[in-house]
């Protein structure tokens, strides 16, 4: 996924972003995190995220 509107290619530049999605067994509910860390393991940016 990339964003191309103006503002964004001027805040962004061309970065490639992932979109994670977890389900949260205790809560029943769906999360999407958008990261351009792409090198971390999904599960591992799942947990930081979900530890803020």
């Amino acid at each position: 996924m990339t964003f191309m509107g103006p503002q964004a290619v001027t805040l962004c530049g061309q970065t490639k972003f992932r979109v994670l999605q977890w389900y949260d067994e205790t809560t029943k509910s769906w999360f999407e995190f958008l990261t351009n860390n792409r090198q971390r393991h999904p599960q591992e940016t799942a947990d930081l995220y979900k530890d803020r």
